[in-house]
């Protein structure tokens, strides 16, 4: 389970992926505001090497069908019960003909989880002339008789005759669609399948540009711990210049990063955390490799407006959230990410406050942990150590001292020269 707040989704970089993430039919929009549901096979990075694989103008001609596709799901319901309209009919033609060329043009291909079926006997049914064309109209031996002789009184203009006819032709139309209606019913269950498996095709083929757009790269899950080598945030890379690539190793346990404010220590959390939600979504991932366990939850606890909006401070909604997660640490495979923990309370409590999350956390084997801190003697109650060097976190020892940079930052911003030069008489 993703236990991301929205305003944590837009900082990390994930609205911004989504966003970017284009399905071509209404199936798809469908799929992709489902997504947060985790994979637990490795079907869908099969689907999309498989589509990557592909000649540009097979996938072209695959997405120009898809783009095609009108969302028949409300004339699917609606024909459970009663007759559907002559408009509905022609739809429902349509979609059964897009979906003959869709399996036409797929050929041999073979998607794991995903099978489109064409529906031969449907359409039959709204196409007997086997003609194969998008207009639909409503016909039967007695409304060809019928129309004939409203055209005929037309043509006289007997008018009250013609009137009588008009509602003969009515009734008519009416027997025929329900009479079409009628025989599409036993085939719903297919409709629904071929609906829900096209959304499955398109939400892959969306996620198999992105990932060429990007040059992703198909994580492994199953692992006992998480391995990122050259991994970045696309949010981040394309507002920020020269964006460092960041590599990390987190056993199970709890992993520090320390470092100045400012040094790239949120960075990295938001660009690791990132990268593992993606993949349990069935993303490829911004990362040269990548290797992972699959976890059960997802959880994030930093800074969020909307907790102090509800009436909580800084300090107070962080350890409500604290709180909530500790029984999914204790009891699943859960990624925690924590942005500077109780830096909204004062040093001294903070300090011993972060030292006992590390110690409790390290203790937590069934999950893992990545916490960001500038205070000092942190570390050693953790299982691994990285400290912030260039903007990128590398590898430390347990009691390497905590970097102070403040002053380096206050000149990088060109703070006030006087205001400088007395912060440098006090160190």
């Amino acid at each position: 389970m993703l236990n991301l707040t929205p305003n944590q989704k837009e900082s990390i970089g994930i609205n911004f992926i989504l966003n970017q993430l284009r399905p071509l039919s209404p199936y798809g929009l469908e799929k992709k505001a489902a997504l947060g549901d985790f994979v637990k096979n490795e079907n869908d990075f099969e689907n999309i090497e498989q589509i990557l694989n592909l000649e540009k103008n097979k996938l072209d001609d695959i997405c120009g069908l898809l783009s095609h596709l009108k969302n028949i799901r409300g004339a699917a319901k609606k024909c459970e019960t009663i007759a559907l309209s002559e408009v509905e009919l022609f739809e429902v033609k349509g979609f059964l003909l897009i979906l003959e060329k869709l399996a036409c043009s797929l050929g041999h291909l073979a998607f794991k989880g995903i099978t489109i079926t064409p529906m031969p006997s449907p359409l039959t049914t709204l196409d007997p002339s086997g003609q194969k064309l998008t207009p639909f109209s409503l016909s039967s031996p007695a409304l060809t008789k019928i129309r004939k002789e409203k055209t005929r009184l037309e043509a006289l203009n007997l008018l009250e005759e013609r009137a009588a006819i008009v509602a003969a032709e009515d009734a008519e139309e009416t027997a025929v669609m329900e009479e079409l209606s009628a025989a599409l019913r036993p085939h719903l269950q297919d409709f629904n399948n071929n609906m829900d498996n096209l959304g499955k095709l398109d939400l892959t083929i969306a996620k198999a540009k992105l990932a060429a757009k990007y040059d992703a790269t198909r994580p492994m899950l199953g692992q006992t711990q998480v391995i990122l080598q050259e991994m970045e945030n696309p949010y981040i890379s394309e507002t920020t210049p020269n964006f460092t690539k960041i590599s990390m190793t987190l056993p199970p346990g709890a992993t520090i990063i320390t470092g100045a404010n400012m040094g790239g220590k949120s960075v990295a959390v938001k660009t690791t955390l990132l990268n593992i939600t993606l993949s349990q979504m069935g993303f490829f991932v911004f990362a040269k490799t990548a290797q992972m366990p699959y976890f059960d939850n997802i959880c994030f606890v930093s800074e969020d407006t909307s907790s102090t909006q509800s009436g909580l401070s800084t300090f107070a909604a962080e350890i409500t959230q604290i709180n909530e997660i500790i029984p999914k640490i204790r009891h699943s495979s859960t990624f925690l990410a924590m942005d500077e923990p109780a830096r909204g309370t004062n040093p001294k409590e903070a300090t011993a406050i972060v030292k006992a999350l590390a110690a409790f956390l390290a203790e937590q084997t069934r999950g893992i942990s990545l916490i960001t801190t500038h205070y000092d003697g942190i570390p050693g109650h953790a299982t691994a150590h990285y400290q912030i060097s260039n903007y990128a976190p590398q590898l430390a020892a347990k009691d390497a001292p905590i970097p102070q940079h403040a002053l380096e930052i206050c000149k990088r911003l060109n703070l006030d020269q006087d205001l400088l030069a007395k912060i440098e008489e006090n160190l």
